[in-house]
């Protein structure tokens, strides 16, 4: 069913509401060996029901959270159904017209079976519905119409079929049901696969049967099955009834608890896929105490995601955060999808403030949920030394006095943290600007100063020797030492006495 829906089951046990650890760990094959691994747990333990026990059976396995009978012929999922039953009331009974009562419907006609034991009362193929709906179905096979000779109040349908292989008259449920009833074939031919040839004899079924254990179906059907099975994933609904089904019957429906089994032994179904695009980024970064970086994004998208609706979650790392909206960032996000499918959806990663200085390399974002394979995007940033701005000014009285150079600050919205004093002997050309992230040390021709001292002596220089000067202004230390050196530097010659 495609729409999730919480059933509300009475009298059961909290211990019945889950999955029986082990029960599965058998089931380690593919194919055909898997199919008989199945077949072998699940017919272990089954205790059938009496005919009449399916009435009461079904007030547990099919009733919906108003009390009223799941009747999944007349059900309109998020909608108002034209009509709904009351357990034990609304008992078939005679019936004229849609509305009137409900029975107990054989998914698959009991006729296919010669109405045999423990086929008969089966609650994984047995489900209460409306009794006129159910007598237009009659045995006719499950199909997709093409033209219909009749439709329910709910949409469901008669027809001619229209999927490939087959071209006779067809059954086809709304497609919000259409995948609770392919696990329920899928499940008859692994329970009863020690059965399955014999009834393949009947005329009818032998339409959708190939007389094998394995396969067992007919390719056109199969593949149909398949792709209701994959359009209409496993919902709470179907979980509810299987957990409740167990309680009751000793035995459960595998491809609700595990709908990949479908493709392990058949090879058919899409399994559940995330796709992220792309699949890696790089190029975060920031200073050091400057962070957070940049936001940069990439797509998730998703198919045959199971349950119908449901939660992916995209998880951060140490290092990257995440988010929906590119305002809150964590170390998760989710974002919802429906119909089993997600649509492409942004999300947003940044490397995190508080960063040491250096690489982070490699960091995996994972995607999970929805039934799928976990994707991943692989992030890559780095935390650089911190970068200052340049001084906005220089200094102004620039002099010297036997060589003693003096200067009044710079002054601007950006102030040094002070300043370097190159010389030369040669000529003002011949002072090179200082590169950004150089720390030049003092010595004859370099000379750093504090910014607020002002002044500084060049001693032990040649005598009778003009020297040229240049005074350059700074932010930072070390590799982050950046100088200015745009528009007029300021300069001065002095000559040393003889």
């Amino acid at each position: 069913m495609r729409t999730p829906i919480t059933s509300f089951f009475l009298f059961l046990s909290a211990i019945a509401f889950s999955q029986p650890s082990g029960y599965y760990n058998n089931a380690t094959g593919t194919g055909e060996t898997l199919k008989t691994q199945l077949y072998n747990i699940i017919s272990t333990g089954h205790d059938p029901l009496s005919y009449d026990g399916l009435w009461t059976a079904f007030q547990t396995t099919d009733d919906k959270v108003n009390g009223k009978v799941w009747d999944m012929y007349s059900d309109v999922p998020g909608g108002t159904p034209p009509y709904e039953f009351t357990f034990g009331s609304d008992q078939c009974g005679s019936y004229s017209t849609e509305g009137d009562c409900y029975n107990r419907e054989h998914s698959w006609p009991s006729s296919w079976f010669s109405d045999a034991a423990p086929m008969y009362t089966d609650l994984f193929q047995l489900v209460p519905t409306d009794g006129y709906v159910n007598n237009r179905r009659s045995n006719y096979i499950y199909g997709e119409v093409g033209s219909a000779t009749w439709t329910s109040l709910n949409g469901s349908k008669l027809g001619n079929c229209i999927t490939a292989g087959f071209s006779g008259t067809v059954f086809e449920p709304i497609d919000e049901y259409k995948g609770d009833f392919a696990r329920n074939y899928f499940y008859m031919v692994t329970r009863y696969e020690n059965k399955v040839v014999a009834w393949s004899s009947n005329a009818t079924v032998s339409d959708i049967l190939d007389g094998t254990t394995h396969p067992a179906f007919e390719t056109w059907f199969l593949n149909m099955l398949a792709d209701w099975h994959t359009s209409d994933p496993v919902s709470q609904k179907e979980i509810d009834r299987n957990n409740a089904a167990y309680t009751l019957q000793g035995n459960r429906n595998p491809f609700i608890d595990h709908p990949e089994y479908v493709t392990s032994i058949w090879n058919v179904g899409a399994s559940a896929s995330l796709t992220v695009n792309p699949t890696s980024l790089s190029g975060f970064t920031y200073a050091l105490g400057n962070g957070p970086s940049a936001s940069q994004t990439f797509t998730i998208s998703g198919t045959s995601l199971t349950p119908a609706s449901g939660t992916i979650t995209i998880t951060g790392t140490l290092n990257f955060e995440v988010s929906a909206n590119n305002t809150t960032f964590g170390n998760t996000a989710t974002v919802n999808y429906s119909s089993s499918n997600l649509a492409n959806t942004t999300i947003y990663v940044r490397l995190k403030s508080g960063l040491a200085l250096g690489s982070y390399s490699n960091n995996l974002i994972a995607c999970s949920g929805g039934g799928a394979t976990t994707a991943s995007v692989t992030c890559n940033g780095t935390v650089t030394v911190q970068v200052l701005p340049e001084p906005s000014n220089y200094p102004s009285s620039f002099s010297a006095h036997n060589i003693h150079l003096t200067w009044t600050d710079a002054t601007g919205t950006i102030l040094p943290d002070g300043y370097l004093v190159r010389s030369s002997p040669v000529s003002y050309a011949a002072i090179s600007d200082p590169v950004d992230g150089t720390f030049y040390p003092d010595g004859l021709s370099d000379k750093n100063v504090a910014f607020g001292v002002q002044n500084v002596w060049f001693n032990n220089l040649s005598a009778g020797t003009v020297y040229y000067f240049k005074l350059f202004s700074y932010t930072g230390a070390g590799a982050a030492r950046v100088y200015k050196t745009d528009g007029v530097i300021p300069q001065l010659m002095q000559a040393t006495t003889p």
